[in-house]
């Protein structure tokens, strides 16, 4: 097992650039990436509307990582295929994003409150 890189003792550059950089990374506890994670977080607070869901990790991201709604929902598919997630409605690529619904399941929920991973620009 290896020990969380603690960007907080890092200079204040150095740091930023490194914890940018580890957001493009899996969660080391939950096997998680950062879009998937903010996927399942806003299915909590916004869902179960699969247009909801994917508008606010799109609008409210202010790094170099730019996501469309298209990668979103495909991960969002991927969710539903893992357990994750459960799809009220076909989530099937091509599907009408308007029309899809999904809800987070026990093991979603419990990746929610598990992962501690914060998407805060520098």
């Amino acid at each position: 097992m290896f020990e969380p890189i603690d960007v907080t003792r890092a200079p204040s550059a150095r740091g930023c650039s490194l914890q940018l950089l580890l957001h493009r990374y899996p969660d080391y506890q939950t096997g998680i990436g950062r879009w998937d994670s903010e996927l399942l977080k806003y299915t909590k607070e916004k869902g179960p509307r699969a247009i909801r869901i994917l508008g606010h990790p799109t609008g409210n991201n202010f790094d170099a990582d730019l996501v469309g709604d298209l990668y979103l929902f495909s991960r969002l598919h991927g969710l539903a295929s893992s357990d994750l997630l459960t799809a009220r409605h076909d989530i099937r690529i091509p599907c009408e994003m308007r029309n899809c619904e999904v809800i987070l399941t026990n093991a979603g929920e419990y990746v929610v409150m598990s992962t501690g991973r914060s998407a805060r620009a520098c």
